[in-house]
């Protein structure tokens, strides 16, 4: 899920004016003046380290929580 989201967010970068000039004719003019101002690299790092630092506190939680049953079954 993460990877179509960054993939998705790389295209807006990579191809800004035609993305636009596709979303304006789909979504209207406003939409894609207040989409232009969220379009930048910044904002693609900060989806990066999102999915990076939710994969990983997702991992420890799942690990604490499921702890239990990974000893039961021997694997830990």
């Amino acid at each position: 899920m993460a990877t179509i989201l960054c993939s998705s967010l790389l295209q807006m970068l990579v191809m800004k004016a035609r993305y636009l000039q596709l979303t304006e004719a789909e979504m209207g003019r406003e939409y894609t003046e207040a989409l232009e101002k969220l379009i930048s690299v910044r904002n693609m790092g900060l989806v990066y380290l999102g999915a990076v630092l939710g994969g990983i506190v997702g991992a420890l939680l799942g690990r604490k929580l499921l702890k239990k049953h990974f000893e039961k079954a021997g694997i830990v």
